[in-house]
């Protein structure tokens, strides 16, 4: 088995970096106990509408997830599937798929052809690799925009907090405040204008500080964040995502044309 990334690892992924307790089970069997690399329990989650001014927090039986660091979880993910005998390739560039009928072959940019009899991409939907497949297109399924910022804080030992800020914009977008001991995020995520993604950033960094979600308002940093096309959750609407020895997984990227 081969585990090819155009990435170079360790590679820092922009995302909530959270996993649901479903998965938890899973982890322990593979040796990922998420306790090796800081995973921490979340013990509450609150849910306010777009002006702060009302909020619910739901009773959980059991913490329904951790909050961890997705850089060094990735890289233990690598590290436990070269250990089980897997080949990984980082840096590695595809530029095109063979679909065979008894296998698949990928055409790399340096070095030989890759030929296996199953192929498993997890890409995002707007890529030219998906497009020579043939996968995912027809969708009328609009992607969304995704930026966070994120410090140093105070906090006490052990938090591990969500709050989930609904209808930032008219786009049903939402932000994503995680506060872990020591760390604080803000993230937004929304299928408006790009152009506006880092003003709302900044007013919801504002506004959280002001009601005291978080001890510190990071609206200084929204002006320089980055932004970037988010996976959506677009894959049931697609016309295919099989093909000939193939699958694709995952979230999917829309590609726009703004």
């Amino acid at each position: 088995m081969a585990l090819i990334d155009a990435a170079i690892y360790p590679r820092k992924v922009l995302c909530a970096g959270w996993l649901s307790a479903q998965s938890m089970p899973l982890l322990d069997e593979l040796g990922l106990s998420v306790k090796k690399f800081g995973g921490r329990p979340i013990d509450s989650a609150t849910f306010y509408n777009a002006d702060l001014s009302k909020s619910v927090q739901p009773n959980f039986a059991q913490a329904p997830g951790v909050l961890l660091d997705r850089t060094r979880f990735d890289q233990h993910l690598v590290k436990t599937a070269t250990k089980a005998g897997a080949t990984f390739l980082d840096g590695c560039f595809v530029t095109d798929v063979v679909l065979e009928e008894d296998a698949v072959s990928l055409v790399r940019a340096d070095g030989d052809p890759i030929r296996s009899r199953l192929l498993i991409v997890a890409s995002g939907r707007g890529t030219p690799l998906l497009a020579r497949l043939k996968l995912g297109t027809g969708s009328t399924l609009t992607g969304s925009w995704v930026a966070q910022v994120d410090a140093d804080a105070s906090g006490e030992e052990g938090t591990a907090a969500l709050a989930v800020v609904l209808g930032i914009d008219a786009s049903g977008g939402f932000g994503l405040v995680i506060r872990t001991e020591g760390h604080v995020s803000v993230g937004l995520y929304t299928s408006s204008d790009k152009e506006t993604v880092r003003p709302h950033l900044a007013a919801l960094c504002r506004a959280v500080a002001v009601a005291k979600i978080i001890d510190t308002d990071l609206s200084g940093l929204a002006a320089k964040v980055g932004v970037v096309d988010s996976p959506g959750a677009a894959a049931l609407a697609m016309d295919t995502h099989v093909a000939k020895h193939t699958l694709i997984v995952g979230g999917v990227r829309v590609s726009r044309q703004r």
